[in-house]
Order: structure tokens, then sequence, then C-alpha cells
């Protein structure tokens, strides 16, 4: 996250309830003032947060729009376009953070943010992210940035502070895989695979904690996001399920304020349908 070292002490940065927990720590430690806005089945609920710009003066706004990190959700088209104007209108910056966009289970197609700012004459208003560990290999710590010039100057003072460079040997590794064109038959088979389990554990919790959680099924990335019906602490009934063998986020960890006890967060990307099904027979037997 190198390029919020632009941001000042008490600068406002705007989130989504819930975020992504390394970025709330990002701009924890940018000693930030960080603001939440909530979202629903299609993303962050961007009108509220044109009712926030009214009154504060908000420095950027960071948000995963595809697929996100923890809630699965994607923010809807007509939202994407309307966050972009506000961006334009009120002179803030978008941090558009996309390592699952590739992986969608649908053809649909959903145009970065970065794209509309293009189009609405703004494109220096918006830093793109993404990375090829989520596509490629977990190891593969390789990650890029679409960047305006005024930022692109900074961020590599503070990447070359922080660790000089990326990875050689990493880099020469996804060079080469590249140059052998074998990347979309890769991103193919992530797809297909990870729908499947995805698919597998939604129907397993449906079957057996249908009564108990509710939850939307993912259309792509790497987590389903589930809520339970009634008042319930997630942090604590983790203690029985780590002691019947399995584990999950709590979903507070995912909130800078106002946390959710109720939510949990739980990935289907390394495990297999088998133990997705397994997973979740020791989670009702938990309750």
């Amino acid at each position: 996250m190198s390029p919020v070292r632009w941001l000042d002490p008490g600068d406002a940065v705007v989130v989504e309830r819930p975020t992504y927990l390394a970025a709330l720590q990002v701009f924890q430690l940018a000693q930030a003032n960080i603001l939440s806005v909530d979202t629903d089945d299609n993303g962050m609920l961007v009108e509220q947060l044109a009712d926030l710009l009214e009154t504060t003066r908000v420095k950027a706004v960071y948000l995963v729009p595809t697929f996100g990190n923890p809630g699965g959700k994607t923010l809807s088209e007509d939202r994407r376009r309307r966050l972009v104007e506000l961006a334009k209108q009120h002179d803030f910056v978008i941090i558009e953070d996309d390592p699952y966009g590739e992986i969608s289970f649908t053809d649909e197609v959903r145009r970065p943010l970065y794209q509309h700012a293009v189009e609405l004459g703004c494109e220096d208003q918006v830093v793109y992210t993404s990375t090829f560990s989520k596509i490629l290999a977990p190891g593969m710590r390789i990650g890029w940035i679409v960047m305006p010039d005024w930022l692109a100057q900074q961020t590599v003072i503070v990447k070359q502070a922080a660790d000089l460079h990326t990875n050689m040997l990493s880099q020469v590794i996804t060079a080469e895989y590249l140059a052998m064109n074998r990347l979309d038959n890769q991103i193919a088979l992530i797809r297909e695979d990870y729908r499947k389990k995805c698919v597998a554990l939604a129907d397993a919790l449906e079957s057996r904690l249908g009564e108990h959680i509710a939850f939307s099924r993912p259309k792509g990335g790497m987590f389903l996001w589930a809520r339970f019906r009634y008042s319930f602490d997630t942090m604590e009934w983790m203690k029985k399920t780590l002691a019947n063998g399995v584990v999950f986020v709590p979903g507070e960890a995912f909130y800078h304020d106002n946390p959710d006890t109720r939510t949990l967060r739980l990935s289907y990307s390394t495990v297999s349908e088998e133990g997705l099904m397994t997973a979740v027979e020791r989670l009702a037997k938990s309750l």
C-alpha cells in the first residue's frame, strides 16, 4: 500500500463497512482519520458517501469493488460511475484494489473504476492496484499499480526504502511464465475450480446451517460472507469450532467502527469440496 504515503496524519480516508483488514492496518499506521460507509449486495452505498462529502473533506476512498474481501460483493456499474463522478466533483483519490477481478464465475464484464475515470477525464484521481498472487501462485508476491505521475515518484521512493525492490527471482519467473501465453488458461482453471468449491460450500451451508445464517452466493472471488440471523458472537463461537477442527475469520475484524459480531468470513480457495463439506458439518456440530 505504498500509494498511501501521500496521506498526512488526520487526513480523512473512507472505507467500506466491512473492508479489507490489512488496509485498515495501513491507514491506522498512516494516522488517517478512517471513516466508514455501509455496503449492500451491490457494494458500497455511494449515496451515503455523497452525503458524507457534503460535510467532510475526504482525501481518499479505498475499496475492493469486485468480489470484495471480506464481503464478496461487487460494486454495481451505476455506482462505479457515480463514485468516479464524486471523486471528480470533490477532488479525492480513489484507491481501487482489484486482486480478485479475474476470478469471475460468470461472463459478466465489470469495468474498473479507472476505465470510468478515463472516460470522465479524471484518471489522475484513481490509483488501480492488482496482483499475480491470486491468479498465478500465492507465493508470487508480484503486483502492479496504475497511478498518476504526481504520485508515482513518491511511491517509487517509498518502495525503495521499504525493500529496495521486489524479489528478482519472482519477477523473472512471472515474466517467463507470461511469455509462454498460458495465463488465460490458468485463470480459466482457477475460475472453474473456485466456482465448484463455492457452490459446494454454499449448498452445504444452506442445508446444514440455513436456519441459523444468511448469505449471498458469491459470483466470483475467494470468500463467502455470512451473518447469523440472531444475536451472536462469532469470536466466542470460534473457540468451539477450533476445538472441533475448523476455523474461520470472525467478521468484527473487518470493521473500523460498529462491528457486527454476528458475521464471519469463510474462504473456499484452498480446501477441497469434500473438505468444505466436512468443515460445514463441524460448524453445525459446534452450535
